[in-house]
């Protein structure tokens, strides 16, 4: 596929994917693929439609950029962990947001920080750093933001990423 990278066994991220991408997603045995564009991105519905004809399952957690909330985080994860059912394919537009918000949730279970984040992108050849949203998004939620949405949520689907996990310290005034 030329849209896609690899997350995991079980997990594969990346933009729109086209009819041929969605057919070869169909014959390796993927179950799944998650739409996270926002409603005014979709035209014609046409990614529901092919994943359907190639009997995958279609499901839309439509998340803003510029708005991401605790509630979209806990449908994210919930989706990702609970209800899909992998091996599946998560994008967005560029494939950003799935990128973002699974090293997100890798970040609060290892307690790293934004630049952590910011370089391990760059590994799957994406620069979230220069996308303002999505920096803003990471760097409020580890730096200055609450992550106790994130965290029971990793306790519950991934309890293994907190192993030798080491809180952060919050700077005092």
């Amino acid at each position: 596929m030329i849209n896609a990278t690899k997350w995991d066994d079980r997990i594969a991220i990346g933009g729109v994917p086209c009819n041929e991408d969605l057919r070869q997603l169909g014959q390796i045995g993927y179950k799944t693929v998650v739409d996270l564009r926002e409603d005014r991105e979709i035209f014609g519905a046409y990614v529901a439609k092919r994943a359907t004809a190639v009997e995958m399952a279609y499901i839309h957690v439509p998340i803003r950029r510029s708005a991401v909330s605790t509630n979209d985080l806990v449908l994210f994860y919930e989706t990702v962990f609970e209800k899909a059912k992998a091996p599946m394919y998560i994008f967005s537009r560029l494939g950003k947001k799935p990128l973002a918000l699974l090293l997100l949730f890798n970040a609060v279970a290892k307690a790293t920080d934004a630049e952590r984040v910011f370089v391990e992108a760059s590994y799957f050849g994406l620069d979230i750093a220069n996308d303002i949203c999505i920096r803003s998004l990471v760097i409020d939620l580890l730096e200055v933001g609450d992550q106790g949405v994130i965290l029971p949520l990793v306790q519950k689907y991934r309890p293994d990423l907190l192993e030798g996990r080491i809180p952060k310290q919050k700077n005092k005034p």
